[in-house]
């Protein structure tokens, strides 16, 4: 807890350099690098504290990771059987200026729920209630639900911006949601939150189904 405390610090610290920091995109490629969830590294980088490129939820079937510039906390991990929770920070914040490039400052919280027949992604409106937050504006993306919310965002960061965006989608049979939190002054607040959080999105979506592909052949 203090780890995420700090990095929280860390984050609102770094507010000023969000409006001038590219938010990167793609969703890089590593996990063809790494023979599988429970390799030497990942076990070595979980054991010190190590900001992670991947970490594998419900037991491999969603692999989160984050764009370029943005790891796993392993601190945050959370493996529950077929369902979990992570959390996506920038890798130069999480390794304290060791590895990663500048980007902007924020926190993506993952949350992968339980494996069910004809899972659906819920409504705008059913997520913006379920977050107790007031529905701004929604979009939806090759099946991708993405929500942006009046409030709520000061919830995790307490003098961050009070406006956060949430996204859902499918994976797996699992219901993958995922929350934004961004530093007070953020753009990505804005309209710009949407296509961030698309970015992180795909590449769940990506590093899943290379997992996948691994595992079959």
């Amino acid at each position: 807890m203090l780890r995420k405390a700090l990095m929280i610090l860390a984050i609102a610290g770094l507010a000023a350099c969000d409006s001038t920091t590219g938010t990167g995109g793609g969703a890089p490629g590593f996990l063809a690098a790494l023979s599988s969830p429970q390799n030497d590294a990942q076990r070595q980088a979980r054991a010190a504290g190590a900001p992670m490129v991947w970490t594998a939820l419900a037991r491999g079937d969603v692999v989160v990771q984050g764009p370029r510039g943005y790891c796993v906390d392993p601190v945050t991990v959370e493996k529950r059987g077929n369902s979990g929770f992570a959390m996506i920070a920038s890798c130069n914040i999480l390794s304290d200026g060791a590895t990663g490039p500048r980007v902007p400052a924020l926190l993506v919280t993952v949350t992968v729920g339980p494996r069910e027949d004809e899972a659906t992604v819920p409504s705008a409106e059913t997520i913006a209630a379920l977050a107790g937050g007031t529905l701004q504006q929604s979009e939806t993306r090759d099946g991708s639900v993405f929500v942006q919310l009046a409030g709520g965002g000061k919830a995790l960061i307490s003098d961050g911006e009070d406006r956060y965006w949430r996204a859902a989608f499918i994976r797996a049979e699992h219901l993958v949601s995922l929350a934004m939190y961004l530093p007070e002054g953020s753009h990505l607040a804005g309209s710009d939150g949407a296509d961030f959080l698309e970015t992180v999105v795909e590449a769940i979506k990506n590093a899943s189904r290379e997992k996948s592909d691994e595992s079959s052949s």
